[in-house]
């Protein structure tokens, strides 16, 4: 909903102007009428009870037209202060909210004025305090003074305005970040005569990127150091992104000749049915685990392996990250224990020969086929 205002520009007026205005109005009547009143006073030809009536007229119309301006001023200053005391509780509430200070350094007197959310800053509790400027570097965590002291001259000798981030140590010994920004003002002779500024908390921010950091040289480290072989590969063309050295030992391929290649270009798939499978099957549900896969490794050997990816997100680009246990001597070997009881069946059959076990255990007994 928007509310519009049909009061003419030019006649619009704040609330302490509108007084301040019939200030100046009062006086101006009250300058007109004094000098009025003077001349008629100074009238030679006025008799005397005429110029006792008119100064007695004069005089009350002075009286009152400078109560007038009088009350107009007060209630102009009044509501002035009361705006500015409204204004004062908005900023140092924004500031709360965004736990936020600013400062005014008066270059000249050497001092310090400190405003806003001092409480969460600096663990000093009061909106407001001043001091000499080597109060605030008891602040700053001794390994971040050396720093900010001569970002802060290199910004008032280069006239250039000063941005930084450094640690504050709080009054309780809690360590805070802050990003700080500000500006010198210079006088007539180049000087500069005072500077202003803004530092913004921005510890939760840190925090929570160096846990950022610490978690990607996690994903990293176990990446890089996984018994099974990982890769990260781009949805959209299947190239890839990053391999590890379980992938290097395992396939034969080097992480240089297989990066920014697709696995249709190095010929790692031995069947595209089965990896269209696993692309559709991760599409759809996000994630795929023990998918038995075919691939061949860089000498054309084909192996066998259990395929398992998930979704996930690289710089806004849909990836795979997939994973492959290879199975390929367990296939080898299930299938010669299959080929071994097949002969070993065949063999019996022929000789009219049987085998049993007995378990003294379970006393459980088994036979082959012949027996």
């Amino acid at each position: 909903m928007v509310f519009k205002s049909f009061t003419s520009p030019a006649l619009k007026l704040s609330n302490y102007q509108w007084p301040t205005l019939v200030s100046w109005l009062a006086t101006l009547a009250l300058i007109v009428i004094s000098i009025d009143g003077l001349k008629e006073w100074l009238r030679p030809d006025q008799p005397n009870a005429g110029h006792g009536f008119r100064f007695f007229i004069v005089l009350l119309l002075i009286l009152f037209f400078a109560a007038v301006a009088l009350w107009s001023e007060r209630f102009a200053r009044r509501l002035l202060s009361s705006d500015m005391a409204t204004a004062h509780e908005r900023l140092n509430l924004a500031m709360a909210c965004g736990r936020s200070v600013g400062w005014d350094f008066d270059v000249k007197m050497q001092r310090n004025v400190w405003f806003g959310d001092l409480q969460t800053i600096f663990g000093v509790a009061s909106d407001t305090c001043s001091g000499p400027a080597q109060d605030f570097y008891r602040y700053i965590h001794p390994g971040d003074r050396e720093r900010a002291s001569e970002a802060l001259a290199n910004a008032r000798v280069e006239r250039a305005p000063y941005a930084g981030e450094f640690r504050i140590v709080r009054t309780d010994g809690t360590v805070r970040w802050l990003s700080a920004s500000g500006k010198f003002y210079y006088g007539k002779n180049g000087a500069p005569e005072r500077m202003l500024g803004m530092a913004v908390d921005v510890t939760d921010k840190k925090h929570a990127c160096e846990a950022l950091i610490q978690s990607e040289e996690k994903f990293s480290k176990a990446f890089r150091e996984s018994p099974m072989a990982l890769t990260i590969i781009r949805l959209r063309d299947q190239v890839y992104l990053e391999v590890n050295e379980t992938f290097e030992r395992l396939t034969g391929w080097m992480r240089e000749e297989v990066i920014g290649k697709s696995s249709v270009e190095i010929g790692f798939g031995v069947s595209p049915g089965e990896r269209q499978e696993l692309i559709t099957r991760v599409s759809a549900e996000g994630r795929v685990r023990d998918l038995e896969l075919r691939y061949r490794s860089k000498s054309g050997e084909e192996r066998v392996g259990l395929g398992s990816a998930e979704l996930m997100d690289v710089k806004g680009e849909k990836c795979l990250l997939s994973a492959i246990i290879d199975i390929t001597d367990r296939k080898r070997a299930e299938e010669a224990l299959r080929q071994a009881e097949a002969e070993l069946k065949e063999a019996q059959q022929l000789a009219q020969l049987g085998s049993w076990q007995w378990d003294p255990k379970s006393l459980a007994v088994t036979w082959s086929k012949e027996l």
